[in-house]
């Protein structure tokens, strides 16, 4: 069969052990465990995946910087990328963890289709692309978040280094539900 090992906030730990903040082996044992590994993960099927930091804070400066840079060197040797999420992958996850599924299909539908018309029937009151054909799947599919909050969400916070894309959007979402 085939195996995935997922490997999260590898960077803080190498982080942590370079520093001797933690009682775990060395930073060159990590090291060696990470070339292992994925050497091991060549030869059978096997995906290694594993989470780099983004922004300064997740990196946590000069030492963070130093341990990256080791890690994404032996990675790098077999490294696909992958881009974790496109905006139209961060609408099911935003809405599957913030909202209980939606049992009424007819009314979300219906929901749609009204917004939908009043941007078609009012084409002046509204940017083109809100009346698009594939605009009414971007109202289902976000349903019931509206599509231009993820975007703006997206297109102008995801650039503020704290801002972490989905997970940005699921905190401000979330506190937005509460209204904490």
């Amino acid at each position: 069969g085939a195996c995935l090992v997922l490997i999260d906030e590898v960077v803080a730990y190498g982080r942590k052990l370079r520093l001797n903040e933690v009682d775990g082996g060395t930073f060159e044992n990590l090291l060696t465990f990470i070339q292992e590994l994925t050497e091991a993960a060549q030869h059978t099927r096997t995906a290694v995946v594993v989470s780099i930091p983004e922004s300064e804070d997740e990196i946590g400066g000069e030492p963070g910087r130093r341990v990256l840079a080791q890690v994404e060197k032996y990675f790098g040797r077999v490294e696909m990328v992958w881009t974790p999420v496109t905006v139209t992958e961060s609408y099911e996850i935003v809405r599957r963890r913030l909202f209980k599924p939606c049992n009424d299909l007819q009314a979300r539908d219906e929901v749609c289709a009204a917004y939908f018309n009043m941007y078609v029937a009012n084409e002046h009151d509204f940017p083109h692309d809100s009346r698009q054909k594939n605009y009414r799947e971007q109202l289902t599919a976000c349903y019931p978040i509206h599509p231009k909050l993820f975007d703006y969400l997206y297109g102008k916070w995801s650039s503020l280094e704290n801002f972490q894309r989905t997970r940005g959007v699921l905190r401000l979402e979330r506190h937005c539900q509460r209204g904490d």
